[in-house]
């Protein structure tokens, strides 16, 4: 079956039983390279959600739209201690929030 059929012959499964969509949603993982000091793979692209507010922030729109997804779980990686954790959490809600609105 493609993707629209079986999305299709569920949503008709769940209008029979009266239960709603649940969001489809998935885990994406940030990391800020100039918080963490880790430097990219070599030879490869950038990864997905790696680097600066303005590349993660382009990240995400094309991820959730790639994926069919409607909600993320940020997980914040390569930070080496609670001091980074909490600064790659500001600079997201301060740096790539503003660029998703």
């Amino acid at each position: 079956m493609t993707r629209d059929r079986d999305e299709a012959a569920a949503a008709l499964e769940r209008e029979a039983i009266g239960r709603e969509p649940i969001p489809t949603r998935m885990s994406f993982r940030v990391e800020f390279n100039r918080i963490s000091g880790n430097a990219p793979p070599a030879g490869t692209e950038r990864p997905t959600g790696y680097g600066t507010p303005a590349e993660v922030a382009a990240d995400l729109p094309r991820y959730r739209e790639a994926a069919g997804l409607e909600a993320f779980q940020i997980n914040f990686h390569g930070n080496r201690n609670l001091g980074q954790l909490l600064q790659s959490m500001e600079w997201f809600m301060r740096e790539v929030k503003r660029r998703l609105a």
